[in-house]
């Protein structure tokens, strides 16, 4: 293509819009999601001298080029990118058409277009798919969009393409956001030791490692990283929660079978009832695991307590709940021994969140997390049907009777009764999910939800409902079961 402009000025140029580019989509870059947000950071804007193109070429080109020098990038890379595949040994031509795309892209990322930024990524990419820059952009809109799964498999590619700091540390945070903790501590660990860590990487890897297993690792990097940000609120909260429970378990023992670890307190009694829960746990995960049709290949921690209160001390649970998953099963013992049929029910349920946080990531509504979860105890729960006939059945309390839209939130901060009924509503809704569409339609609206799919639109395409028509439907099911009038 002919220029009036030297070949290496106008690869610097080029260059030099690209690279800039990338940082601002590196500003952007997401705090970890167990924290809070920062303050939103706007994306730098394009010096007025950024792009130097080849000039004096005629027709066509000439009017692509002249549009990239206005920064009319989509028309640029409309005119730019079929002239290149016309005349595919051109390379001047198809960087001039990968920088307009590639412009284009960032410009889509400051609308919030992520969708779109999916459908032209694949054509920017194959101008240039030996440069970085592509793939990290589409792992970015990936990113926003919740599908952590495909992020990392984009800021892979980028990374094998160019090792840029900013690359790694996305790849570092879409493994966090995916629940890959293993492969984030690692990914975090390499920043930090390369001397390069943030107060945000040491935060993301304390978390990580607790999320592993390594407590005394968290507690080490959420302290690095509090002396990097003194008195940051929630530096400190997760800092001191993790202090706390290591305070607890510092002294407890372990064992280990096929899939879980079992930390305890050494003291006959635990030990016995280690032993016990080793069996029931493996009873669980085959009970749970036939019905998902998936089984997690990690080794999953189990704690028991010796105490409610050593229970609550370390997990903060509510004085009614009987265990907890938080990244491990937490359970409370006492001198009052659960019966086995009991003990295997709590296994089984909390187990169940584990699988539904694999299948569905941590966007999946509280109601239908709870609700699976008591499915999966494999028993009539004997106090919901009574607590709905009466609720139902009298006008003056129907009030309480929330939307399940209402209910996408935890659970644990709420009152007794008040959890018991949002309980026994989370079971009923899920039963009519699975006598709609069976166990298959439940895990492909957690794929759904998992993949980016907002859980009203997941739940519309599991059911034919949005939440509105789905209350009403399942609320008459229940009604008509009960012999109550509407």
């Amino acid at each position: 293509m002919a220029s009036h402009q030297s070949p290496s000025t106008g690869g610097r140029s080029l260059r030099a819009v690209a690279l800039f580019l990338l940082g601002a989509l590196a500003l952007a870059a997401p705090r970890s999601l167990f924290s809070a947000p920062p303050a939103t950071r706007r994306p730098g804007q394009l010096p007025a001298t950024a792009i130097s193109a080849p000039s004096a070429p005629g027709g066509r080109t000439a009017e692509g080029l002249a549009l990239l020098k206005q920064r009319k990038y989509r028309e640029a890379f409309d005119i730019l990118e079929p002239l290149s595949q016309a005349r595919p040994h051109d390379k001047r031509l198809a960087k001039s058409a990968y920088i307009a795309g590639l412009s284009h892209l960032l410009e889509l990322y400051k609308q919030k277009r992520y969708e779109e930024i999916l459908s032209l990524g694949d054509h920017v990419t194959a101008l240039d798919p030996d440069d970085y820059q592509s793939y990290f952009a589409r792992g970015r809109a990936l990113e926003e969009l919740k599908r952590p799964a495909e992020a990392v498999d984009m800021f892979r590619r980028s990374r094998e393409r160019g090792d840029r700091d900013f690359v790694s540390r996305a790849l570092a945070n879409a493994y966090l956001l995916m629940g890959d903790f293993p492969n984030a501590v690692e990914s975090f660990e390499e920043i930090v030791s390369a001397g390069k860590g943030k107060r945000r990487d040491l935060e993301n890897l304390g978390v990580a490692s607790y999320k592993s297993g390594d407590t005394e690792k968290a507690i080490h990097y959420l302290g690095k990283a509090l002396e990097l940000a003194p008195g940051d609120p929630a530096i400190t909260a997760l800092l001191a929660r993790y202090t706390k429970e290591h305070g607890v378990q510092s002294n407890y023992s372990s064992a280990s079978n096929a899939h879980f670890e079992v930390l305890f307190e050494n003291t006959p009694a635990q030990r016995d009832l280690k032993e016990k829960l080793l069996v029931l746990l493996e009873a669980a995960y085959a009970e749970v695991t036939g019905d998902f049709g998936f089984r997690p290949e990690e080794t999953i921690q189990v704690v028991i307590y010796p105490s409610g209160g050593a229970f609550r001390e370390a997990s903060d649970a509510p004085t009614w709940s009987a265990a907890v998953y938080d990244g491990k099963i937490r359970i409370p013992t006492g001198e009052t021994r659960v019966p086995d049929e009991a003990l295997q029910r709590i296994l089984q349920h909390e187990f169940t969140h584990l699988v539904v946080e694999k299948l569905g990531g941590r966007r999946v509504p509280a109601w239908m997390n709870e609700g699976i979860a008591q499915v999966e105890e494999k028993r009539e729960v004997p106090w919901a049907k009574p607590l709905l006939r009466r609720v139902l059945g009298n006008k003056n309390l129907r009030s309480s009777f929330a939307p399940l839209s209402s209910l996408e939130g935890s659970f644990i901060g709420l009152a007794g009764e008040q959890a018991k009924l949002c309980y026994a509503q989370a079971y009923y809704a899920t039963k009519f999910i699975l006598e709609m569409g069976g166990m298959w339609s439940f895990t492909q609206m957690l794929g759904d939800i998992k993949d980016g799919t907002e859980p009203a639109d997941a739940l519309k395409r599991a059911t034919g409902y949005d939440y509105p028509d789905f209350q009403k439907k399942w609320v008459a099911e229940l009604m008509e079961d009960f012999h109550l009038a509407h």
